[in-house]
């Protein structure tokens, strides 16, 4: 596992992807919303720093989830700590012109990592050193973090949902849904009732009795089941629990971490012939600065004969009208009934224009459609290139013909997606300390 000295990245230095590589993630956030998530709780637009009193200091919590607010007592914070504000003079050794310090039993090990063992208030303080660094180029400030350590008794778990950041984006102006306000969301203190032998995946996180976040360790936390009935496996995949259950199975997954555990979600196991009904709901990102209205996903809700919502049901996708893509299994939802569609099968300069396209969802003798409008605009898509390089050897980016098709002829899409995070994601390509 990568680190710096004392676990503190070297401020000069590029830790980011390639240049090229952020142009393709950068054009791909602006049409696919849910990339820029932080899904599974999440997303990009997650805090990831603390910043000192007086801005000076900036610590990045990299390996610590939800990291930015309250934090978990017992965590160990082995930081990337920024001093020199985007100066690109201000050289590494920097940081060497600021003394550490931590109150309220908190301490700073040999490697430069605070521990936090109880609760209450913590400063971390920076004071000036002796420096010989050009004044003109850096000059150290003193500075001082407040960092609310919370004790575990006043946490609980709770799992993301994705319709709640798709809803956020609709609330914003950047997306919007069709139906416009789907019952889709599982309401609160109801267990998730996921069909019986489909992987369906949860991203656990801890909270506050007010809803606010708090920051856990991701490296040395576990998910775990318990299993009142039944049997479920569980694995974990970064900040993820992928979960299997059998009919009949009464279930919670555990995020265990610092000592404590927290029951995230309360899971059912239902039998395969429980879903009745299916509704789909597809989801466009909006531009502001033109008239694109880029579909980027749908989820087909299934619900059981009492109305109940179930989860990952095998769904097959079909596009049975005009011209959609799946995207690359890289960027996927918790189970098999989500899917990403892309308005990826016109090459310039034919992209622009308006779209129509229908799609099915079909399990087990029960059926959703969706007629699917849309204008597209070639200043917002992908790049060829980018197309190609997302659809090189993924058979879901054929693209069904325009005009109807003979049902004989329509090639189901039923794509094995699992949920990863973009948030999760990009983190793993940050350094993080032991």
């Amino acid at each position: 596992m990568a680190k710096d000295r004392f676990g503190i990245n070297l401020v000069g230095q590029d830790r980011s992807p390639s240049s090229a590589k952020r142009s393709v993630q950068y054009r791909m956030r602006r049409v696919f919303l849910l990339l820029s998530l932080s899904l599974y709780g999440a997303c990009e637009g997650t805090p990831e720093i603390l910043s000192g009193e007086n801005g000076s200091v900036t610590v990045h919590g990299y390996g610590i989830a939800d990291f930015g607010g309250p934090i978990l007592a017992g965590t160990r914070v082995c930081p990337t700590i920024d001093v020199c504000k985007d100066n690109p003079d201000c050289p590494a050794t920097a940081i060497d012109c600021l003394d550490q310090h931590a109150d309220g039993g908190a301490t700073i090990d040999a490697e430069g990592c605070l521990r936090l063992p109880t609760p209450g208030r913590v400063n971390w303080s920076f004071t000036p050193l002796t420096c010989d660094i050009d004044p003109a180029v850096y000059q150290p400030v003193a500075d001082v973090i407040a960092v609310d350590v919370v004790d575990g008794p006043e946490v609980h778990g709770d799992v993301s949902q994705i319709e709640d950041t798709v809803e956020d984006y609709v609330a914003s102006g950047d997306a919007r849904l069709d139906p416009p306000n789907p019952d889709w969301r599982n309401p609160p203190g109801e267990p998730y009732r996921v069909v019986a032998g489909s992987p369906f995946q949860f991203e656990p996180f801890l909270a506050l009795v007010d809803g606010t976040h708090v920051a856990w360790p991701r490296d040395v936390t576990t998910f775990e089941s318990e299993v009142r009935s039944g049997e479920m496996s569980l694995e974990m995949d970064g900040g993820l629990a992928v979960v299997t259950l059998t009919e009949g199975t009464d279930a919670d997954v555990v995020l265990a971490a610092n000592d404590f555990r927290f029951a995230a979600a309360h899971v059912l196991g239902v039998g395969e012939d429980a879903p009745d009904s299916m509704e789909i709901v597809v989801g466009y990102a909006l531009d502001v600065d033109s008239p694109a209205a880029v579909p980027f996903g749908a989820r087909a809700v299934i619900r059981d004969a009492d109305g109940n919502l179930l989860y990952g049901a095998p769904v097959e996708w079909a596009v049975t009208d005009g011209a959609l893509a799946v995207l690359d299994p890289d960027h996927d939802f918790p189970g098999l009934d989500y899917t990403y569609l892309i308005d990826a099968c016109y090459t310039r300069p034919s992209r622009d224009g308006t779209r129509h396209a229908e799609i099915a969802a079909r399990y087990d003798g029960i059926e959703g459609t969706a007629e699917l409008d849309w204008t597209a605009d070639v200043s917002t898509w992908l790049d060829d290139d980018d197309i190609a390089e997302m659809c090189e050897g993924h058979p879901g980016c054929g693209c069904a013909s325009t005009g109807p098709m003979p049902v004989g002829t329509v090639v189901f899409v039923g794509v094995a997606l699992v949920l990863r995070r973009r948030r999760v994601a990009v983190n793993a390509d940050r350094p993080r300390a032991r």
